[in-house]
């Protein structure tokens, strides 16, 4: 493959770490954790990816809802959690909307809760949460 060459997210997976790929960021949004994207590829495919907290001042500047942007030398993990959104080993869904924070007391500790709803990429299909 030439140096120029670009992937396509179909051929994303955790034994390559050679690739190149040219995505639209449909969405972005930041966590205190991470900075979480879902990523367009131009045949339509779609791919969470998540850029961790300390690394986040290193590129959030460069990075925008709606932005077309070329990625490489990044790594791939299986989305293989408790909590799959749809049945796929890279693509999770995408929040469409938030509710208001909840606080709460749980065991004398102050703990939060957020209702949102997800949009399965692939299909259309809502899930709420």
């Amino acid at each position: 493959m030439s140096q120029d060459a670009l992937n396509f997210i179909h051929e994303i997976n955790t034994q390559n770490d050679c690739l190149k790929i040219k995505v639209r960021i449909v969405r972005i949004w930041k966590q205190s954790f991470s900075l979480d994207m879902i990523l367009m590829d131009e045949k339509g495919k779609k791919i969470q990816g998540t850029i961790k907290a300390k690394l986040i001042h290193n590129f959030e500047r460069f990075l925008a809802e709606g932005s077309i942007v070329v990625l490489s030398n990044f790594g791939v993990a299986e989305n293989s959690g408790n909590y799959r959104i749809i049945n796929h080993p890279y693509v999770i869904g995408g929040v469409v909307s938030c509710g208001n924070m909840d606080v709460y007391d749980r065991n004398g500790k102050e703990d939060k809760r957020i209702n949102f709803e997800m949009q399965d990429l692939e299909y259309d299909d809502y899930i709420f949460f």
